[in-house]
């Protein structure tokens, strides 16, 4: 499990000035009062105190279960300072790869896309490639459901070659697939600027090595 920010958990007190030492943080289930364990390790054998008392930095290991949890912080003679409710342990990274196919061209290659998933943000890592192109579309079709996003992502700033010729685009990642399609200009928001029908396609970064891309899946 991870523990709350910073890692540790840390507070101040109410001017915002000088840490919260020897104040008292009460636990609960989320929208409750009733009291709900943390724990002082990431195995979650050693519980806490219940208020736990934080430390001369107004600090605490508090390691949360599966679940959202209430946090109230009071002083020593129980003033209320806030109250979070709805904390939740930071999920837990996903790491895979997946077979993606590059349609678009006189041929269909394919290539191993890397992911790396923290909650609903999504890193993906595409390696190089190159494909002559007869159409005016390129896509790369293959991304896995769960890193789909529930709406379409534009992610600009990304350069492609195209016959030769270096240009400014954008990513589009869908929800039905994941697909590649170049603007002439970064400032142009249509999609009616898409590639030439000759020559070679592909993704470009100045040394034509791996482009990593960052978006996430609900906004």
């Amino acid at each position: 499990m991870s523990s709350t920010p910073y890692p540790r958990y840390k507070a101040w007190k109410a001017n915002g000035t000088a840490p919260a030492n020897g104040y008292y943080l009460y636990t609960y289930d989320a929208g409750t009062t009733n009291p709900r364990t943390t724990w002082s390790d990431s195995a979650l054998t050693t519980p806490n105190a219940n208020p736990i008392i934080l430390d001369a930095n107004g600090e605490a290991n508090v390691y949360l279960d599966t679940g959202s949890y209430r946090f109230d912080l009071t002083t020593p003679a129980g003033a209320l300072i806030n109250t979070f409710d709805g904390a939740s342990a930071a999920a837990n990274p996903e790491t895979g790869s997946f077979v993606a196919t590059i349609t678009g061209g006189t041929t269909s290659p394919t290539v191993t896309v890397l992911y790396h998933k923290v909650g609903y943000l999504v890193t993906l890592t595409i390696p190089p490639f190159t494909l002559t192109s007869n159409t005016t579309t390129m896509t790369l079709t293959g991304l896995p459901v769960a890193l789909r996003p529930v709406h379409r992502q534009d992610i600009h700033g990304v350069e492609f070659y195209d016959n030769s010729t270096i240009y400014p685009g954008a990513l589009i990642i869908s929800n039905a697939t994941y697909m590649i399609a170049s603007f002439k200009s970064t400032f142009n928001a249509a999609l009616s600027q898409v590639f030439t029908n000759v020559g070679n396609k592909g993704m470009y970064n100045g040394v034509q090595s791996f482009w990593t891309v960052t978006y996430t899946l609900q906004t």
